[in-house]
Order: C-alpha cells, then structure tokens, then sequence
C-alpha cells in the first residue's frame, strides 16, 4: 500500500479528517462526543510506517486552548513543557492557526461550567449533585470539579453509568476513599487470581515488565517464571507495597483491574506510574484492531482513569 492510499485508509477506517499533511507524514483528527482523537501517520525514506494515537477529554483540551487565548503559544509552551500532546497541539497551531475556532468551541461551555462551581471552606463543590451512593459532588481540586462540571454541561446529565470524569470520582469517593479498599480479603483474592496463572504460559514481554514492576514497587517477588510462594507471604508483601498508592492512585487500579479485566500487575503498575498509559493502553487493545470499537472504547475509558490521577 502507498503512502497515499494508507492515509485514504486511515481516514476512512477511523473515520477522522486530515489535520496536516506534509512531506509524507500526517495527523489525522476528530471531536468524539467525550474526547478528541488525534492520530498521527509518520513515514520515512526506508519504507518505515509509524501509526500512533492518543484520545484526549474534551475538558482538558478546552482547558487547555483557554490558557492559550488567555496568554499566548509561547508562554503556555514553556508552562506546560513535558506534556507531548500539548507541545504538539502548540505547534499544530503555529501551522494551522485556524484549528483554534474548533478547538476554542468547548470554551464558552468551560466558562459557564466554572461559574456554576461553589467554594465552601477548602473544598469546590458542584451544588444539588450527588454521587452513586449520595456522597456531595466535592473535592479540594477545583480542576476535577470542573470536569464533572463541564462533563455535565456537555451531556446535559450526569450518569455514573456512563463511564467518564464522574463515574471515575464516583468510584474513588463511594468505594476507595475513606474506605478499607485493601482489605486483607481482597489482598488474598489479588493474590490467589495472580497465582491461577503461571509465568512460563504468558508472553515474555508481559512477564519481563511485571518483574519490572515488582523490582521498583515491591519488597520481594510473589510472581515470576520458575518460582512460587505461599499465598500469605504474597499477600503480606503486596500490601505492603500497595499501600504505598494514594486514594486516587488506588482508584485508578480498581478502575482498571474491574472495568479491563487486568488482574494485578499491570494496573498497578501504570497506578503507581511505572508503566506509562501509553504502554498500558497498548497492552490492552494488542488484541483488538486498532479502528475497533473494543480498541478505541478502551482508550477513551483509560484518558478518564488517566485524568483522575493527574487532576490533583
């Protein structure tokens, strides 16, 4: 396939518009009713083709765009340095300014959404919403009151079964927070799903990264090729070291081991920001087509247990 007909291709089976094309390469685009898509085709001389994409919540993006009006590109590319999608969202706008008037359309909502937000001593509060289980709609960081907000505003409602920002706070306020979420039975019910499988059966690169993972988060292995421990041993040390998680931080690992099927290692890893969401995301959809619904409802569930964890 030529290089044209692979960006006719990616347009078509994804479904998003061209963004930029040039000297071979290309982002492709599109505003999904949660996020934004952005996909980007590069190809060099040696033949080689590079296919990577990233979903973004439609708040952060707004957030993000109103910084930019408020300041400018430059000032805003030295305050958010070291966050990729932004730094090329930045130069994206230096080429094309008039992606702005797209991207700019979820301000005014983000305006309005923060106006409705109270301050009652040090928490933000969205006033008469409730969570799942009747908790205030609360927090110490306005940015995530904000998102539920601004979620709320773009939806008209707020539906915990409809996984976004709220349902993610939902979880971490009705069942992590406050709560004996590491109870000593669900650390042994942890370890023994682990212990049903065995190393030598798994992919190496799967078992390479949870030896990774237990080197830099645990006091020992409970789990690896061609060894073994009882269970209660196992369970001490996985407490121990899961413990170490903040609320939110284990709010994310109950996220992602319920709603992904993830068993352990790999969402507690990518919790306690060993394995990157990028590295998670593609570990989950290696077995899905990369324009599936499976693939890509999986990716914008994960840009939301992401944003939980960076909302603080």
């Amino acid at each position: 396939m030529n290089n044209e007909a692979m960006k006719n291709f990616i347009q078509r089976d994804f479904e998003v518009d061209i963004l930029l094309n040039e000297d071979g390469n290309a982002l492709f685009y599109a505003r999904r009713p949660k996020v934004w898509h952005f996909i980007s085709y590069v190809y060099d001389d040696d033949n080689y083709r590079s296919i990577n994409q990233i979903h973004i919540p439609r708040y952060e993006i707004a957030e993000f765009v109103d910084s930019l009006m408020k300041n400018n590109s430059l000032r805003a590319s030295e305050v958010f340095a070291g966050h990729s999608w932004k730094e090329l969202l930045i130069d994206v706008l230096k080429r094309k300014g008039s992606f702005l008037e797209e991207l700019s359309e979820d301000v005014s909502l983000l305006n309005l959404s923060r106006e409705k937000i109270e301050k009652k001593g040090e928490v933000y509060v969205l006033p008469e919403e409730r969570t799942y289980k009747s908790n205030y709609v609360q927090d110490k960081s306005r940015r995530l009151i904000e998102a539920i907000s601004f979620e709320k505003d773009l939806k008209g409602l707020l539906d915990a079964e409809d996984f976004e920002v709220y349902s993610a706070f939902c979880t971490y306020v009705d069942f992590v927070k406050d709560q004996n979420f590491l109870s000593n039975e669900r650390i042994i019910s942890l370890v023994q799903g682990q212990l049903e499988y065995l190393a030598e059966d798994l992919p190496a690169n799967y078992v390479s990264l949870v030896e990774t993972i237990q080197k830099q988060l645990m006091t020992g292995f409970i789990w690896k090729r061609n060894y073994s421990i009882p269970a209660h041993e196992a369970a001490e040390i996985l407490k121990g070291a899961m413990s170490k998680l903040s609320d939110i931080q284990l709010a994310q690992f109950c996220l992602m081991s319920g709603m992904h099927n993830d068993g352990l290692f790999l969402p507690f890893g990518t919790a306690a920001k060993i394995v990157p969401f990028e590295q998670y995301n593609d570990f989950q959809t290696s077995g899905f087509q990369p324009d599936s619904n499976e693939a890509q409802q999986l990716r914008t569930e994960s840009a939301f247990i992401e944003f939980l964890g960076s909302s603080l």
